[in-house]
This record gives C-alpha cells, structure tokens and sequence, in this order.
C-alpha cells in the first residue's frame, strides 16, 4: 500500500487524502524513550467564553507596604466631605479587634472623630474607648484642641505602647500635617467621584511629589461610588490617570454610612455585612493584617 490512501466522506462524498507517516520516520519515534524522572505537570487555566458572558477586568494590584516597627496611615482628601473620618474610625476598628494596639490622631479643630465611637460631647485631649462586651481591647483618640494645637504624639508614645497610628488629616492642609505626611507609611486619599477628581488628584501628586513622598506609598480610594453615567466616567479617568495607585474597589454610597454615624456605632460593628464595610477589610488585608470576623452590633464602644 502506499504512503497516501484516498479516503471517501460519506457525508458530502468529497475525496480527502490521509496522509500517513513515513515509514522511516515511524520508525524513528518507535525507538524514542522519554525520561520523566524529572517531569512535573504544571497548572492550566481555562477560560470559556460565551456569547453572553460578562468579562471582567481586574485592575492591577498594588505592592503592599513594608513596615519596620509601628504603622503609621494617613487618611486625607483635597475634597471636602469625602469621608476621611468614616474611613479612619472604620480602619481603626477593625485593626483594634485584630489585636492592634490602636491610636487613632483627629487633626480637626472639631474634634468629631470621636462621635463614631459613641461619645456624647466633642473635646480636646486623650480619650479611650474599649471595644463592646470587652474591656481588653482598646482604642485610643488623641484630638487637637480648637487652635488645631497638634497632639504631643512623643510623650503619648512614651507611656502607651502603640502598633498602629492612623491620621485622620481631614481636607486641610499646613505645615503640621506636611509633615506627617513624611513620617506616614502609607497615605490614603479619599476622592469623590465627581469630575474635579481628576483635577484634585493630578494636584495631590504633584504635591506629594515636592514633599519626596514616593508614588509606593500612596493609594487613592473612590468614596460615595454610584451607578451614574458621570460617576462612572470619572472612574475610568482615575483608572487611567492613576493606574496601580488607585484602590481596584470603590467604596458605595449606602445609608448604612450615615445611619452609623447617626447612632454612634461604628461601621464595622453596625454594619459588617454593608458593601463599605467590606472594602475597608480589602484595604487591612492589602495592608497585610490579618482579617477579622465580626457580628452585627448596635452597642456604642465604652469610653474609661
């Protein structure tokens, strides 16, 4: 027989031709032997597609950051009600039931970060606050007083053992807080997500850049996230213009935000289920702290 042999399709009847190996080069592979001493298989990624699947696109992930010794996060925004303090008291929390020994700094002359954790009155000063049904875990506020007079971190330091310091810099900006920016490090930007946000982060890079703060070091948050067309439009210019510095989740807009403030439970304890919630464990978790399980609680943490 020879090497090609004509083959009929029954289906349509058309002449196909088989072509079978040469006999010499058959002969060849019957005498090849493969050492698989060594092999191993590796993994494999399918990926199926169908007409009406959705795709989606996953942004690229920030490096977390390394630290030596304490944690110290700034949370600070060019916008004005962009939510620093929710994001602050949220952080705070979480890290606190985590183990962390936790000084949040309110820098506003308002001294409201408190108000989230169930005071009753805004005042200057140390205040501590222990966790619901615990008196083990802590967490501690050091607010400025009216004259915006910054907290003697150095003697806190000095009788407090403290793991992580967060700065609740609000959308002001001084000497003062310039300088905390340098000793952070890691800086959270909240924006809104609202046309000027392009404009505002162009302008905080650049000030970040004369302050010699490395682009490592700094994560942009999109806060009040909505279904708009606009609202969406903005993000995709953040995408573009920030790239790997802007956190791959946006926080939504949800009445739970409001409501805990309103009852003075923290986020984490009123609403731990809420989508809010959830992007502030994403944020400890890209900070490399381990993660918490938390149940729903309306108690106001209690202050010593």
């Amino acid at each position: 027989m020879s090497d090609r042999e004509q083959v009929v399709i029954p289906a349509d009847g058309e002449r196909l031709e088989e072509v079978r190996p040469n006999k010499d080069v058959a002969a060849l592979f019957l005498n090849l032997h493969l050492n698989d001493t060594h092999y191993q298989p590796f993994p494999r990624r399918r990926i199926f597609r169908t007409p009406d699947a959705v795709v989606e696109v996953i942004a690229p992930q920030a490096t977390p950051p390394v630290y030596e010794d304490r944690v110290q996060i700034g949370i600070f925004s060019p916008m004005g009600g962009s939510g620093t303090s929710t994001l602050t008291a949220s952080l705070g929390s979480i890290l606190c039931q985590l183990g962390r020994r936790v000084l949040l700094v309110d820098t506003s002359p308002w001294q409201g970060l408190a108000f989230h954790f169930g005071a009753m009155e805004a005042r200057p000063g140390k205040r501590t606050f222990s966790t619901p049904g615990s008196r083990d875990s802590k967490i501690h506020i050091l607010a400025c007083s009216g004259s915006a007079c910054f907290p003697d971190l150095e003697s806190f330091f000095a009788t407090t053992p403290v793991d992580c310091v967060l700065f609740d810099l609000g959308n002001g900006f001084s000497d003062t807080s310039s300088a905390c920016l340098r000793e952070c490090d890691i800086l959270l930007v909240t924006l809104l997500p609202e046309p000027s946000a392009v404009w505002y982060s162009k302008a905080v890079k650049l000030l970040l850049t004369k302050l010699g703060i490395p682009a490592a070091r700094v994560q942009f948050v999109i806060n009040q996230m909505d279904g708009s067309r606009a609202a969406q439009e903005v993000r995709v210019l953040l995408e573009k213009s920030l790239g790997e510095n802007l956190f791959p989740t946006a926080i939504n807009r949800q009445p739970e935000v409001h409501n805990a403030v309103a009852n003075g439970v923290v986020l984490p304890y009123y609403a731990p289920e809420a989508q809010a919630t959830v992007v502030c464990h994403e944020i400890v978790r890209w900070l490399q702290v381990p993660e918490m399980n938390t149940e729903k609680t309306e108690l106001r943490w209690c202050e010593e």
